[in-house]
């Protein structure tokens, strides 16, 4: 099977199981974080384009800038997309390393509950992408944590999935936290824009 195939097969996945909690806790209990190189291709070209998939039970990730996310590279993408499995890290900035680590520390011990009620309670159910800000990736090689932040709107409403980008450049490590979680679409972008997404989500045939 061909990489593209592999990453859109993935993508599915984890969409076909948006609606059913008991599957998506057990593929986020696989992992909380990920390591990514920003590649050379990614330089300077703006956001950052991350997708959820499942491949044998385990949570991937995949990283494409934005720049290549559309039907342009429709037989190329594969060649800018990082394909990143998930682990279990710990939490260690630019977002302060207290709230860093809360929001780390928020997803670790809550994520099973936070991901069945956003399954079966919310109107956009679980995430399907994220937009994370290019700059975001400062060292050379960047630990992508998992996190939970309190919605700034009314604290008392679900808390909202964050992505944590750890740099640690020589004896420094920083956090930086630009992350933009869809569904909901942002009014900067579009579903059109997610050009992966609406191959793997297409109908077969």
């Amino acid at each position: 099977m061909d990489t593209s195939t592999i990453i859109l097969n993935a993508i599915r996945a984890w969409n076909d199981a948006r609606t059913n909690a008991t599957d998506i806790v057990n593929y986020l209990d696989t992992g909380n974080c990920f390591f990514f190189t920003p590649p050379s291709y990614a330089k300077g070209i703006g956001e950052m384009h991350v997708y959820p998939g499942v491949i044998e039970g385990n949570l991937i990730f995949f990283v494409i800038p934005a720049h290549y996310d559309n039907s342009k590279y429709h037989s190329t993408f594969e060649q800018y997309t990082t394909i990143c499995p998930a682990l279990w890290c710990l939490g260690g900035g630019r977002l302060p390393d207290h709230i860093a680590r809360e929001r780390i520390a928020r997803w670790d011990d809550n994520y099973r509950d936070w991901a069945s009620y956003q399954v079966d309670h919310t109107a956009h159910g679980i995430f399907q992408a994220f937009i994370v800000d290019e700059d975001d990736f400062e060292a050379e090689e960047c630990q992508v944590h998992m996190g939970l932040r309190l919605n700034p709107i009314d604290p008392l409403l679900p808390d909202i999935a964050d992505m944590i980008v750890c740099n640690k450049i020589d004896t420094q490590v920083f956090y930086d936290d630009f992350a933009t979680v869809v569904p909901p679409y942002p009014p900067s972008a579009q579903s059109s824009e997610f050009y992966l997404l609406e191959m793997a989500i297409a109908p077969l045939g």
